[in-house]
């Protein structure tokens, strides 16, 4: 398995067809073919569908899972690379939870390369399980996950707590007050509900049961996109309530208040890398001194 090979199979994925990553990089047809043959036959899995008189080269699900490795292999053999240009260059690689990563890490983040102008971060998006899986492989540095680890060689320290909300469509009462909201006035075939951790789900199942509600979502940007009605409804983290006000949603406090969300951060507890331990002690600051400001 050589970078080249990697990089052509990466172009294969990016531009649906085998002509069109052959003519990117100035190869002939049959001599890219033969090239993805090959680093098919060596990893044993087919990596494309593909049959004469079809255009497009559609990935197999094998190709998917090989598409994440062969992103990072030629990430890091790129990282190698540029040890001569930049001895200073230092990395960090995080993966975070989907709300933390798209509402409440960018300002820190941005901060913290402010200090450290020559790191290099990679930010991905997971869920809290697959997160869990790449620290304990060393795939990454950091995880920010919303329950802490089960692995004992992983170390989960709590970066912050927040209340959830309940957020509607603003529609037509703008400048109604945002009285607190009892969840028995929350019709279910109205909910957009999205995954929670059991200590919340407890709660939730208690007011609403399950598999009753208009739409099951993994994301919040997805269930953005659904609300439809005025009497549509979602419950989510306050920082992210508190951005979905700024799209024409209004967040609501509950009466009966849901168990607190919590968010940590977690790291191998035999990680080599300092800028690890530092990234973690201003990442907690951070968080806190933020929440003692709201």
């Amino acid at each position: 398995m050589d970078i080249e090979s990697l990089k052509l199979f990466l172009d294969i994925r990016n531009s649906g067809t085998i002509t069109g990553a052959a003519n990117d990089n100035y190869l002939s047809q049959s001599t890219l073919s033969k090239r993805l043959s090959a680093l098919e036959k060596e990893l044993g899995v087919t990596l494309f569908q593909r049959s004469k008189g079809q255009a497009h080269a559609v990935i197999t699900p094998a190709g998917e899972a090989f598409s994440d490795i062969a992103e990072r292999i030629v990430f890091l053999h790129q990282q190698a690379l540029e040890l001569h240009n930049d001895t200073e260059r230092r990395s960090l690689s995080i993966a975070s939870i989907n709300s933390v990563q798209n509402y409440s890490l960018p300002p820190f983040v941005t901060r913290f390369q402010e200090q450290f102008p020559h790191l290099c971060i990679t930010l991905e998006t997971h869920h809290s399980v697959e997160i869990f899986s790449l620290l304990e492989n060393k795939r990454i540095d950091i995880g920010i996950t919303q329950a802490e680890s089960p692995f004992p060689d992983l170390k989960s320290d709590l970066l912050f707590q927040e209340p959830y909300r309940v957020v509607k469509l603003l529609g037509e009462h703008r400048d109604n007050p945002c009285r607190p909201i009892h969840p028995s006035t929350l019709p279910a075939a109205h909910e957009i509900f999205e995954a929670f951790v059991a200590q919340l789900q407890n709660w939730h199942d208690y007011w609403w049961k399950p598999m009753q509600a208009k739409l099951r979502v993994n994301m919040t940007p997805t269930a953005e996109r659904y609300f439809n009605s005025t009497e549509d409804w979602s419950i989510v983290p306050e920082e992210v309530a508190r951005q979905m006000e700024q799209k024409d949603f209004r967040p609501y406090p509950l009466c009966a208040d849901p168990p607190l969300r919590s968010v940590f951060i977690t790291y191998h507890r035999q990680t080599g890398k300092p800028l690890v331990k530092d990234f973690v002690r201003a990442a907690k600051q951070f968080f806190q001194n933020s929440r003692a400001s709201t």
